[in-house]
């Protein structure tokens, strides 16, 4: 007798095992989402202005972007503030959005660690990651459960 799966060649099954293994990494994705967005939620306290400064030499410095010097600059002309910004107040403000979209495409770099050739880290050229480095910190089995 034949089983449902003799239609299917290697390639179709091995194809079919990445897909599943895919979309189990996605819902372990969600659930860290969900749990980082639980503790943002469960962040009752208002930043200390020195939160606020460091969030502002970042943004300003090593992970500036066109967006947010475009923001940075309408801080300074006094359409909102950096507490605004960061605690909310801006959200529904596209520059506010856009800057905070921005964040993706910012590499981080030590600030401790010299850069090529002088380069600060904006300046630097962006490669992809390894998979080696993508898959880092991933674990198959659910921290909140070990």
């Amino acid at each position: 007798m034949t089983s449902p799966r003799d239609w299917k060649t290697t390639e179709m099954i091995r194809a079919e095992r990445d897909l599943d293994n895919s979309i189990e990494d996605a819902v372990a994705q969600f659930d860290r989402i969900d749990r980082n967005l639980a503790w943002l939620d469960d962040a009752d306290e208002p930043m200390t202005d020195e939160e606020v400064d460091s969030f502002r030499q970042f943004v300003t410095g090593p992970g500036l972007t066109a967006q947010w010097r475009w923001v940075a600059q309408r801080i300074a002309e006094g359409s909102f503030t950096w507490r605004d910004v960061i605690e909310g107040g801006a959200r529904s403000d596209p520059d506010v959005v856009a800057a905070w979209d921005s964040m993706a495409s910012v590499r981080v770099q030590s600030l401790s660690e010299p850069g090529p050739a002088g380069q600060t880290p904006a300046q630097q050229p962006r490669r992809a990651a390894t998979d080696e480095e993508y898959f880092e910190d991933y674990s198959v089995f659910r921290k909140d459960l070990l």
